[in-house]
C-alpha cells in the first residue's frame, strides 16, 4: 500500500509524463546494506543498472576525501545521470518503502530543477 507521500510523488509524475522504474539492490554492495534507484529511462534493464551501479563502485575520486563513502558514491551516480538515489547505511534497517519514497524525491527534484533551466 502506497503511502500519501508517495502517492502525491506519483501524481507529480503523471503532471510531468515521466514513468520512474524502481531499482532495489541488496547483495554485492558493501558497504552499504540496500540501494533504491529510480529513473525514467525506459531502455535500462535490471541488468543495465545492475552493470551501472558496478561501474560506479569501480569508479574512485580520490578529490572526494573526506566525504563519506555515501556521498562519494551519489556523486559517481550522478556523472552516469542517475539521479534518484537512496543508500541504506550498514546501521540501518532496510525498507523499499522510504527507500521508494526518498529516491523518488530526489529524482522529482531534478526533474523540476532541469525544467526550471530551460
Amino acid at each position: 500500500m502506497k503511502s500519501k507521500v508517495e502517492e502525491k510523488l506519483d501524481s507529480e509524475f503523471e503532471e510531468l509524463g515521466v514513468k520512474p522504474r524502481v531499482y532495489h539492490f541488496t547483495e554485492g554492495i558493501a558497504p552499504f546494506n540496500a540501494i533504491t534507484i529510480v529513473d525514467d529511462n525506459k531502455n535500462w534493464t535490471w541488468k543495465t543498472m545492475r552493470g551501472s551501479l558496478d561501474n560506479a563502485f569501480t569508479r574512485e575520486y580520490l578529490w572526494l576525501r573526506g566525504y563519506s563513502p555515501a556521498t562519494r558514491f551519489i556523486f559517481a551516480l550522478k556523472q552516469m545521470h542517475l539521479y534518484g538515489v537512496a543508500i541504506c547505511d550498514h546501521r540501518d534497517q532496510f525498507n523499499r518503502k522510504l527507500g521508494r519514497i526518498i529516491a523518488k524525491g530526489r529524482l522529482l527534484k531534478h526533474l523540476k530543477n532541469k525544467g526550471e533551466e530551460k
